[in-house]
């Protein structure tokens, strides 16, 4: 079971079964897990129990029993999903019906507890939980070093230790004279500088390569100054500093805790930034029909949707979707599609798109124009 990032969404969205795709959400709360429940196994196992009962009652026997089936070949996946010892509040699991490939991710942001059967995977709460922890570069800078860490959906796991050994010792020998001392101090703070300088060089070439949405560096303001003053490319343009020192020497889940107030409100930054390249006169569209259009032909390289709108539509026999009152000119057939939003982020991944769902604050600007809009590729 691995930690979530951006590729198992574009990933998990492939998935495709001719029976349907079974997606599986369990959020596991471990101060219940200590007092000897297993609440996240009991919702689990009723959500499997109901998507059985709803083929009988719709009269599938064959699917209900191909779904029987698949889960006792799922049941130590299943187990997995649920135990212990498997890290991550949030954890998914997505199995076509007919077999094949396995997917599962976790992550330590609340997927909710959620079990559905259809012809695609169900991805909202893994983008929600995805847009709720932009992937981010932490650095940790000291005069002893740069500590380099990584986080992702709630997970800070440690990269690289750079440490500063410095060649000058100020003050060493008692009776030094204030020039000596001056120069010794002048060599030191040259020496730091270009330690300094060449860290950030090296955390600028991981930024260009890790994904980072941000790069939030915390540390005495005099060194973090010269530190970000060598950041060049991505890490420079997604540089956000922290409010308080944190001590790099802490623990990476209690470095966590103190820095996810300024990692939200880097997250809430680039989405306004988001929003405003939108509204600009870039390649750019608004609106549902727009978007939906643009969708179909590939064209989004980022969809932007309010996290609050649910709109109901329809889906023609190619696919395409069609937001409500539109109809393909051509009088072809529609079927309902009541979750517009679900499959247009669906589709958005199979294409390669990027998706963020947008606080309601954020998506305000957007609400004369259905609280959607996207970002072109062309």
């Amino acid at each position: 079971m691995s930690a979530m990032h951006s590729d198992d969404l574009t990933a998990v969205a492939q998935l495709r079964d001719q029976e349907g795709v079974l997606s599986c959400y369990v959020t596991v709360d471990p101060d219940q897990e200590t007092a000897g429940g297993l609440p996240g196994e009991t919702k689990l196992f009723k959500g499997l129990h109901a998507v059985a009962a709803a083929l009988g009652d719709r009269g599938e026997p064959a699917r209900q029993a191909r779904l029987a089936a698949r889960l006792t070949e799922l049941q130590p996946h299943l187990r997995r999903l649920t135990g212990g010892a498997t890290p991550g509040r949030g954890r998914a699991l997505f199995a076509g019906l007919s077999g094949g490939e396995i997917r599962t991710v976790r992550t330590q942001a609340s997927l909710g507890d959620h079990v559905v059967l259809d012809e695609s995977p169900y991805l909202r709460p893994l983008v929600e939980a995805y847009g709720a922890g932009d992937p981010a570069g932490v650095v940790a800078v000291t005069a002893h070093g740069v500590r380099v860490l990584e986080a992702r959906h709630g997970f800070l796991s440690p990269i690289a230790e750079l440490r500063h050994e410095s060649t000058t010792e100020v003050g060493r020998t008692a009776g030094n004279d204030r020039d000596e001392l001056d120069d010794r101090r002048r060599r030191w703070q040259d020496h730091l500088d270009r330690f300094l300088a060449g860290a950030a060089g090296r955390v600028s070439h991981a930024a260009e390569f890790s994904g980072w949405a941000h790069l939030l560096v915390t540390g005495e303001p005099g060194l973090v100054a010269t530190f970000a003053a060598g950041l060049t490319g991505a890490a420079r343009e997604r540089l956000a500093t922290a409010h308080r020192t944190v001590p790099e020497a802490l623990p990476p889940a209690r470095i966590a805790a103190l820095v996810a107030g300024d990692l939200h409100a880097a997250q809430r930054t680039r989405q306004q930034a988001l929003v405003s390249a939108a509204l600009g006169r870039g390649h750019a569209a608004r609106g549902l029909s727009d978007t939906l259009a643009l969708l179909a032909e590939g064209r989004v390289g980022h969809l932007l949707i309010d996290a609050s709108a649910h709109w109901a539509g329809h889906r023609d026999d190619r696919g395409r979707l069609w937001a409500d009152p539109e109809r393909p000119a051509d009088g072809g057939t529609l079927r309902p599609e009541p979750d517009l939003p679900e499959r247009m982020i669906e589709l958005a991944y199979r294409t390669g798109a990027q998706v963020t769902l947008l606080d309601r604050e954020v998506a305000e600007p957007l609400s004369d124009a259905d609280g959607v809009a996207a970002l072109l590729r062309w």
